[in-house]
């Protein structure tokens, strides 16, 4: 392999316990990975080969779902990405403004000096929306759906709601 910056020859190393690579390009700080190639050059440039990257992701994501503590910023943005979700739509779907995603995703600092936080709710929402993602199944449609829903004001009134069953058969449909 030749560097891209002087084309000389490049040294691989694989990364261990006690010297793990940093893997920024997850947009998380705290993610190190041990058993990938680093490769090395003499003018300092670096690169790495990281096998497998949908599949680390899923494993990235998976640890963040589970965490005991609220997710960060860039945790929240990390599983907004693997959910393959806009950030417009899933400030709408979290039913919080566009802006205020992107001031918690980008740990923005309020005039209190607290920094911007999604909340109990919206925080384990976007554990649900990754973990659904992360089985492969696609929640976004229905999400969205429920996002329009609920921006429409609510009736007072009582809705009523018709169901039929269909005819020769013991399976029920909704009758509008």
């Amino acid at each position: 392999m030749r560097c891209p910056g002087c084309d000389r020859g490049l040294k691989g190393q694989k990364t261990t316990l006690e010297q793990p690579y940093q893997y920024v390009e997850s947009g998380l700080a705290h993610v190190f990975l041990v058993g990938v190639t680093l490769y090395t050059c003499q003018c300092g440039e670096e690169l790495v080969e990281i096998p497998k990257v949908e599949q680390l992701d899923g494993v990235i994501a998976k640890a963040l779902i589970q965490k005991i503590d609220p997710l960060s910023g860039a945790e929240v943005r990390f599983l907004r990405k693997y959910a393959e979700l806009p950030a417009k739509d899933f400030a709408k779907i979290l039913g919080i403004s566009p802006e205020h995603l992107s001031r918690v995703e980008n740990k923005k600092v309020q005039r209190t000096g607290a920094t911007y936080v999604l909340g109990a709710a919206a925080d384990k929402l976007t554990r649900v929306i990754a973990h659904k993602a992360s089985q492969g199944e696609s929640i976004k449609e229905v999400l969205l759906m429920l996002a329009k829903t609920s921006e429409k004001k609510a009736s007072r009134k009582t809705v009523r709601l018709l169901f039929e069953k269909r005819p020769r058969s013991s399976q029920w449909k909704s009758a509008e």
